[in-house]
């Protein structure tokens, strides 16, 4: 008889706990994960030819220029450079801009900082560098 009760009491708790796992469980098959890029900031698209290579001209020219060894930014050869035949290309993350080499150069985290002058620019307008490339890095 006590045997019995064992058995009773092990069956109850077995049905018991399938219950409680039944009720905790997702309620219907909700498909496969799917990450969504996060939405792409700013309310309009930043052009290139117009707002970026105006930061360049601004900042950055007079020392990468056709001197420079490595990456020359003058208008017409800049973005070209920056993705794709610059000496450390891509300096661009579309994914994650600040672990780019040029926004981690620009905020003084990777060495060598720019520009070496000392006349830094102004986070707002490094933002706006890193707003290009969550906009996907457009050639406009």
């Amino acid at each position: 008889m006590q045997r019995f009760y064992h058995i009773k009491r092990l069956a109850l708790l077995f049905l018991l706990s399938g219950y409680l796992m039944h009720l905790s469980s997702c309620t219907k098959d909700e498909g496969p994960l799917v990450i969504k890029p996060p939405p792409v900031p700013g309310d309009t698209m930043m052009s290139y030819s117009l707002e970026i290579q105006a930061i360049f001209d601004l900042h950055c020219v007079r020392c990468h220029n056709q001197s420079h060894p490595f990456l020359d930014l003058r208008e017409g050869l800049s973005y070209n450079q920056l993705l794709f035949t610059g000496h450390l290309a891509p300096y661009v993350d579309t994914l994650l801009p600040e672990n780019s080499i040029l926004i981690g150069r620009l905020r003084g985290v990777e060495y060598p900082i720019m520009p070496p002058d000392g006349d830094h620019i102004r986070p707002g307008t490094i933002d706006t560098i890193a707003i290009w490339m969550l906009q996907g890095a457009r050639n406009n």
